[in-house]
């Protein structure tokens, strides 16, 4: 953490800004059941951009204020004039943000955000569910807020497979073997989550 953005503060507001609806439900999720525990600020909040979402001074009263932003934006969002009037507003009221993306032009970040803070907060959007969501939230406020929860790591789940009976080498992904011998009868095709819950 660069300094400047590390500090205790109550009340953190944490936007986190999508247009993916599955990801706006998660997070949303994640974020409501820890703020039903009080173990992040009622501040923190899912936002959905829309297809059709202009720039305006809605958009600026809902992230005036916040500490960090998190933009998760699909597909041709990241190009549009929307953005760029978001960045700019977001750089020039000097609030923390960051591009979940992993490539190109689109993974950018404000300078307040060092590499290991970016790192962290690609892998649990990177690997996903409510899990690493909700550390996600976690591990955001933890910038601010020293004494409030601590997040865990970010960790890979393996969420499934094809089971093949006929297959020689039953494969490990992520540490964890995608087949379990009790399976064997599952018969070929069937797809196996770590646990053995079918998928159908």
């Amino acid at each position: 953490m660069k300094e400047g953005l590390s500090k205790t503060k109550m009340d953190t507001k944490i936007i986190y800004m999508t247009n993916h609806d599955r990801r706006y439900a998660s997070m949303k999720a994640a974020c409501e059941a820890l703020q039903e525990k009080r173990e992040i600020s009622d501040f923190c909040l899912p936002v959905k951009v829309e297809r059709s979402s202009e720039w305006s001074r809605n958009w600026e009263r809902k992230l005036s204020g916040s500490s960090l932003v998190m933009i998760h934006l699909m597909k041709n969002a990241l190009k549009s004039s929307f953005w760029r009037d978001c960045k700019n507003f977001l750089e020039t009221s000097h609030i923390s943000y960051f591009v979940d993306a992993i490539d190109g032009e689109t993974a950018e970040h404000s300078d307040s955000i060092s590499g290991d803070v970016l790192t962290h907060f690609r892998k649990y959007s990177l690997y996903g569910g409510l899990t690493n969501f909700k550390n996600l939230w976690l591990y955001a406020n933890g910038l601010f807020e020293k004494d409030g929860p601590q997040a865990k790591e970010p960790e890979a789940y393996t969420w499934a497979g094809i089971y093949d009976p006929d297959a020689p080498v039953h494969h490990r992904f992520g540490g964890v073997s995608l087949i379990s011998p009790e399976r064997k009868s599952a018969g070929a095709g069937a797809s196996v989550l770590p646990g053995g819950m079918d998928l159908g």
